[in-house]
């Protein structure tokens, strides 16, 4: 027989709902941080931003029970995750208070590429000719979008780069973390430490934002 069995294929089904759902959810977020940047700091809508989730995971500890989604046994994980959360939603709010939303998600799209690679060197993962044909293509589509050569090139466009190099090693890291902790776990304790972190004082801003 060949093809997937049907658990496989509705696995594969249920997950590209999912992240489909994800990625929505994510250009809804983005936009609302491309209107309010224009008046705020990236550092404190990064706050907000994290605290809102922590503040809707922790309402659901009783759905899922505290079992689910306090209980690690790798603290230090979660706390290296956070601050690569941390990075990329500052780079990816920098980036809309600078470019327009169509030219930073073109150049986040690298993101892949990025994780795909690390999680080979890193992970030792095996990377099969069709993905890495999929991937180059899609990098080599996000070029001809950017047209690196013409007048949209500016030092603006770091910030979305930094924030595809960062968001890969969050992926890659959060891949290497899910062989021992829990989903929901992750999602916690990755949200609450970021929560933390990036509940700096007005001091502590000021020095890392610079003249931004």
């Amino acid at each position: 027989m060949t093809g997937s069995p049907p658990s496989s294929r509705r696995d594969i089904a249920i997950g590209a709902l999912l992240m489909t759902t994800a990625m929505l959810s994510f250009v809804l977020l983005d936009s609302v941080l491309k209107h309010l940047v224009r008046t705020h700091d990236a550092l404190l809508l990064t706050f907000f931003r994290n605290l809102a989730q922590a503040f809707i995971l922790v309402m659901l500890v009783p759905v899922f029970g505290p079992a689910a989604m306090l209980r690690t046994g790798r603290p230090a994980l979660h706390v290296a995750r956070s601050v690569f959360l941390i990075g990329t939603t500052i780079l990816m709010t920098l980036s809309l208070k600078y470019l327009g939303l169509v030219e930073t998600y073109a150049i986040t799209f690298t993101a892949p590429l990025i994780a795909v690679l690390v999680a080979a060197a890193v992970l030792r993962e095996r990377v099969s000719r069709g993905q890495w044909i999929c991937i180059l293509v899609g990098f080599a589509g996000v070029l001809v979008i950017l047209q690196p050569a013409g007048a949209t090139a500016s030092w603006a466009l770091l910030y979305p780069l930094g924030m595809a190099a960062v968001n890969g090693c969050f992926h890659v890291l959060t891949r290497y973390t899910g062989r021992t902790e829990p989903p929901m776990a992750m999602l916690f304790h990755a949200s609450m430490w970021a929560t933390l972190l990036s509940a700096l004082p007005p001091g502590a801003k000021e020095a890392l934002i610079g003249a931004h």
